[in-house]
This record gives structure tokens, sequence and C-alpha cells, in this order.
């Protein structure tokens, strides 16, 4: 999947992203090749 970044609530470890088929919400344990961190 790939999207924008819309809202990232880094202290609580989730966000939202904007795809072109709506908003999608993410969980850290989801990224993967990266850092939640580095979001």
């Amino acid at each position: 999947m790939q999207g924008v970044i819309k809202k990232l609530v880094a202290d609580r470890g989730f966000g939202f992203i904007a795809a072109d088929r709506g908003d999608v919400f993410f969980h850290h344990s989801a990224v993967v090749n990266g850092q939640f961190d580095d979001l």
C-alpha cells in the first residue's frame, strides 16, 4: 500500500494514511522495511 501519512499519533503508536480509496488506520507493528520513529 502507498499513500501519504495524514495523521500520526507517535506517542500512541498509530496513524492514518490518506490513500486512493479513503483513509486507512495503521499500527506501528505493521510498519515494514523501516522504523515507526522515522515516519
